[in-house]
């Protein structure tokens, strides 16, 4: 399950189209693909551990609510 944090327009600086979230699994494991910078991680990390504490393991609910995290950061800094 991946889910958009932010898109970018197809022109410009930017050659990819955003930055995404991935939640697979593989076997009973679960996988998770965080971006980029440490502090990113630092945010989504106490949001990932709460969630599974309370039972969630559902792909693309873990992927959508790491996204929400990121969003509003990014929010937050490029307004």
């Amino acid at each position: 399950a991946t889910s958009w944090v932010v898109t970018y327009p197809p022109t410009g600086r930017h050659v990819k189209a955003g930055v995404r979230i991935a939640v697979g699994s593989s076997g009973q494991a679960l996988v998770v693909n965080l971006p980029g910078p440490n502090d990113e991680v630092r945010a989504c990390v106490p949001v990932l551990l709460s969630a599974l504490e309370r039972g969630e393991r559902d792909k693309t609910k873990l992927a959508d609510l790491l996204s929400g995290v990121l969003r509003q950061r990014h929010v937050q800094r490029h307004g």
